[in-house]
């Protein structure tokens, strides 16, 4: 198992996606960096001065002028690589942390930061969008009878393609669904539930000792409790606003503020410190369309017994109001 990061990317990693000889595994780390805050290997003002020149070469390249500067030698294949990103139809992660990835490994741990997201695609062409705060094991390539990955926390709207012979197996807090081709949502933000929704096919739920069964269908939604290892119900839903957080939304119905104070860490990527007993059991309704935090913290204050302070790090202290 490898557990990706993008503070070691290698001149000559770009030097190998430019000439087309990349694992899979690897394009998607050199296409993740790129969209990546992180430098290169080196002294931290070789390193910066060399992503620079990288980004210059792709505004240049994108906009049609011709650099009349040479640089090094040791950067043409750099700019070279980092051109070819930029003008291929389409990459497939973003606005997330980097993804070096062993092709040797068995899985590939994918994570995501607080306050951002990712979109990637999988070797069987599913597509996976993953909500700040969440953790993903996938392998670079499936073999064997099932496709198996794992959602290790967060949240995640899983778009699989559709293979009869391979079903798609997605472990996460301790349960097992199996799919053959289908969409639904999986959100382990909570640490007592677990919330699977189905959007479109079916898909078979079961828990680690299999003593849980189910099969959802399309407009429904199973909460699984974590803690007493059991199905706590099975439900039809609202799914566009299950998903409603894919789209850039925040919508809430009659959720526990406790849930919503989760939620709105992973999509805002701060941290709520509570230092008196609140009451985090009230249910909310509301529809946050990309808003920024502090109007949506303003609507919860004027909706609930809550206050919001900010502190000097740039999280909040919640107490009553």
């Amino acid at each position: 198992m490898v557990v990706i990061s993008m503070e070691d990317l290698e001149p000559e990693l770009l030097k190998r996606y430019a000439q087309g000889r990349c694992t899979d595994a690897e394009r998607l780390r050199v296409e993740q960096w790129l969209e990546s805050d992180a430098p290169l290997s080196g002294s931290g003002t070789e390193k910066e001065e060399i992503k620079q020149k990288i980004w210059s070469g792709i505004s240049q390249s994108a906009g049609g002028y011709k650099r009349k500067q040479l640089w090094p030698r040791r950067y043409i294949g750099i700019a070279a690589a980092a051109a070819c990103v930029f003008l291929t139809a389409g990459l497939l992660l973003y606005m997330n942390t980097g993804l070096p990835a062993n092709p040797t490994a068995a899985f590939t741990r994918y994570r995501v930061p607080k306050g951002k997201s990712a979109s990637l695609q999988l070797a069987d062409g599913s597509t996976v969008r993953l909500a700040g705060g969440s953790l993903l094991e996938f392998p670079a390539k499936f073999t064997g009878e099932t496709r198996l990955v794992r959602l290790l926390s967060g949240q995640g709207f899983f778009n699989i393609a559709h293979d009869t012979s391979h079903p798609f197996i997605l472990e996460t807090a301790g349960t097992r669904i199996k799919v053959l081709g289908t969409r639904f949502d999986v959100n382990d933000n909570d640490p007592d539930l677990l919330l699977v929704t189905l959007t479109q096919g079916s898909i078979s739920f079961s828990d680690a000792g299999t003593h849980n069964k189910k099969v959802l269908k399309p407009g429904e939604q199973l909460v699984y409790d974590k803690q007493a290892s059991g199905i706590r119900s099975l439900t039809a839903t609202d799914t566009t606003a299950v998903t409603d957080w894919t789209r850039g939304v925040l919508s809430f119905r009659k959720t526990q503020l406790r849930q919503v104070l989760v939620k709105l860490e992973s999509y805002y990527g701060v941290r709520f410190d509570t230092h008196e007993p609140l009451q985090l059991n009230e249910p909310l309704t509301a529809r946050f369309d990309n808003y920024p935090l502090d109007r949506v913290l303003q609507l919860i204050e004027n909706s609930s017994r809550l206050k919001f302070t900010g502190n000097r790090n740039g999280n909040y202290i919640v107490t009553s109001n």
